[in-house]
C-alpha cells in the first residue's frame, strides 16, 4: 500500500503554503484525486500519496520560475512539454555509469541531440531511484529510446518478480499481481534536462 503523507507534514516537508497548495490544485498541477479525505481525531484531514505528490512538488517548485502554471498545467496533462531550447547537449554532462548503459543504444560523442539527452536522463533518473538492476534499466532504455512519446508516461511494473516496462498515458487494468515500482513523466525527464 502507498504511503501517505498529511497535509501538515506535507507544506512542512516541502517549504510551501497553504495557500500555494490549493492554487496548483486550482490550476490543476496537482491531480484531485491525489487529495484523500481521511477521518482523524480532530475531523477531516487530507492526505497525499507521499512519493508522487512531493516529487511533484519539488517538480514545480523548480519548473515554476521559468514556465508560468498554465504551460505547467499542459505540461503534467501531457498535452505539450516545455522542450529545452538547446539542440544539442554535452555528452559530459552524464556521469559515466549512465553512458556504461546507453552506449549500448548509440554511440558516446562530444555533443548529443534532445532525444538522446532524454534517454540519458531517463537512465539517470531510472538508476537513481535505486529499484532496478542495470540490465532492467538497459531494456527500458532500449524501449523508451525508439518510442518517445510527449503524452506518455513510463510505467515500471514488477509480477512475482518479473520486470515490465510499460510506455502509456494511463495503465487501464493491470494483474492484482503486478505492482508499479516506479514511474516517470516526460515532464520529471524534461525538468532533469533543464538542470543540464
Amino acid at each position: 500500500m502507498e504511503e501517505l503523507i498529511s497535509k501538515k507534514e506535507l507544506l512542512k516537508s516541502c517549504d510551501i503554503s497553504y495557500g500555494q497548495l490549493y492554487r496548483w490544485k486550482r490550476k490543476k498541477l496537482i491531480p484531485e484525486d491525489w487529495f484523500i479525505r481521511k477521518s482523524t481525531y480532530t475531523g477531516q484531514e487530507a492526505f497525499f500519496p507521499k512519493q508522487k505528490i512531493i516529487e511533484r512538488i519539488e517538480m514545480i517548485k523548480k519548473m515554476k520560475d521559468e514556465y508560468s502554471l498554465d504551460d505547467l498545467q499542459h505540461v503534467f496533462e501531457g498535452n505539450v512539454s516545455v522542450t529545452p531550447n538547446k539542440k544539442e547537449y554535452s555528452s559530459e554532462q552524464f556521469k559515466s555509469y549512465v553512458w556504461d548503459i546507453a552506449e549500448n543504444l548509440f554511440e558516446k560523442r562530444n555533443t548529443v541531440s534532445l532525444n538522446e539527452t532524454k534517454t540519458l536522463s531517463m537512465i539517470h533518473l531510472t538508476l537513481e531511484s535505486g529499484y532496478f538492476s542495470r540490465e532492467e534499466v538497459l531494456e527500458s532504455a532500449q524501449v523508451y529510446h525508439q518510442n518517445q512519446s510527449e503524452s506518455s508516461k513510463l510505467y515500471f511494473l514488477r509480477n512475482k518478480g518479473v520486470f515490465i516496462f510499460v510506455i502509456s498515458k494511463e495503465i487501464i487494468a493491470k494483474n492484482p499481481d503486478t505492482k508499479v515500482i516506479y514511474q516517470l513523466e516526460e515532464a520529471q525527464i524534461y525538468n532533469h534536462i533543464n538542470q543540464l
